[in-house]
């Protein structure tokens, strides 16, 4: 191995040596043609290399411009979305509901709402996309509820919406009826059904110690999250 490194070296020193006494004896010899030359060669190394990364950022640009695009168009589009969600579930060992991975999409079946899954520090950022939602915006909301309440019938369950795995606290998500169903089914109480009948409300205390209640009719009611507040519509 060490006679390899000696080799390297020796060849290393040959070819300086080489090439500094060929640059000594052109510039002597003839010393204008050989600065031409030069310059020549730089000039072109230098546009050649300005070129390349022009031509490389456009063609990055242009990618991500295409991808964002294409990644609207499918969110827009129950079908290709819920192919896009199949084409996860194949590509991953878990089944889409554990799917983390950043740009998945979760397909929640039987309820309105798609949930797009952005790994963040270990924590699944978690954007509820309904058919007439904006692009999905992953954007963390400065909002926390002290405390979140779902009533359903008799039945009364702690909703949290930040754990050490996910988050929904993000900018632009709604918390509808179909909302807290699904998320007692999913966290709570898997073989839980609630009945369509039952009348169901929330209760939450907010970072303010402001109390609000909601209660869910066919009007859709729901409360979205912004940057800085939170609305109830009713």
């Amino acid at each position: 191995m060490i006679f390899h490194y000696i080799r390297f070296f020796y060849d290393f020193f040959v070819c300086f040596s080489l090439g500094f006494l060929l640059n000594d004896f052109f510039e002597r010899k003839c010393p204008n043609e050989f600065k031409n030359f030069r310059d020549l060669i730089l000039n072109s190394f230098v546009n050649t290399s300005y070129n390349c990364i022009y031509f490389y950022s456009k063609c990055q640009i242009f990618i991500t411009k295409t991808k964002n695009n294409l990644n609207l168009f499918i969110e827009s589009n129950p079908t290709l979305l819920k192919f896009k969600n199949d084409i996860c579930k194949l590509s991953n060992l878990n089944n889409s509901e554990n799917c983390i991975e950043e740009n998945c999409v979760e397909y929640c079946n039987g309820f309105n709402f798609y949930i797009h899954n952005y790994t963040n520090n270990n924590i699944v950022n978690k954007q509820i996309f309904y058919k007439d939602s904006n692009k999905p915006i992953n954007e963390n909301s400065d909002i926390r509820f002290m405390l979140i309440e779902f009533k359903a019938g008799d039945n009364i369950y702690k909703i949290d919406l930040k754990t050490d795995i996910f988050n929904y606290y993000l900018i632009g998500n709604r918390f509808t009826k179909d909302f807290f169903v699904y998320y007692v089914k999913k966290y709570i109480n898997k073989n839980n059904t609630i009945n369509e009948n039952d009348k169901c409300s929330v209760k939450i205390i907010d970072h303010d110690v402001n109390k609000a209640e909601l209660d869910f009719t066919d009007k859709n009611e729901y409360i979205m999250l912004e940057k800085h507040i939170y609305k109830l519509y009713i």
